[in-house]
């Protein structure tokens, strides 16, 4: 009978214990990956569903209060109705940016993304705050607007008798002031070279 004589020596052993406390520390990086996954679904998610409802009723109650003033903008001065139509563009922008952002997911104060990490854009707590006071943005619009059809600067429009052209222009500008601001940062960092 042949014996087949099999031999370990020490290095064998050490590289045997080696891939036993690898594999054992990868399983310990998995259970903590599940748990903080269930840590943020029971403990972050429902506060970030709460703060995407709190948004969305609160820019939603912007947008009709807004819709409202402007059914009765006949009566307002041309300076209050581009205030308005700007607030309202930029509420309807932020709107949809909200909407946009809970539909890709949700993202805790800490980074972590659920339910995956594409697309990058998800609804999160710090952009709340920027949703709700996004709509101010719009009253920079309608100011913008405003002066710039008093100064015949943006279209050859009558301030006292043309309030649809008014409306429009305003409504635009809200709903882009963000971009607007972003492209005179940029110049203004090229005219200056600010870096």
């Amino acid at each position: 009978m042949n014996k087949t004589e099999i031999s370990i020596d020490n290095e064998d052993i050490k590289k045997f214990y080696t891939l036993l406390a690898e594999q054992e520390k990868r399983e310990k990086e998995e259970i903590k990956k599940k748990e903080a996954a269930t840590t943020f679904q029971n403990e972050e998610l429902p506060k970030l569903v709460w703060w995407s409802r709190f948004v969305f009723i609160s820019l939603i109650a912007i947008i009709i209060t807004g819709c409202i003033l402007l059914s009765l903008y006949e009566s307002f001065r041309p300076f209050w109705v581009c205030i308005i139509s700007g607030v309202l563009g930029s509420a309807f922008a932020a709107f949809l940016s909200a909407l946009d952002r809970s539909a890709n997911g949700w993202e805790s104060n800490n980074g972590d993304k659920y339910p995956k990490e594409e697309p990058k854009d998800k609804f999160s707590k710090r952009m709340a705050t920027f949703f709700l006071c996004r709509p101010i943005f719009g009253l920079l619009a309608g100011l913008l607007v405003y002066f710039g059809m008093q100064s015949k600067t943006v279209g050859k429009v009558d301030l006292n008798t043309n309030n649809s052209d008014i409306i429009f222009f305003s409504l635009v500008a809200g709903f882009f002031i963000k971009l607007l601001m972003d492209k005179l940062k940029d110049l203004i960092d090229s005219l200056f070279k600010i870096k």
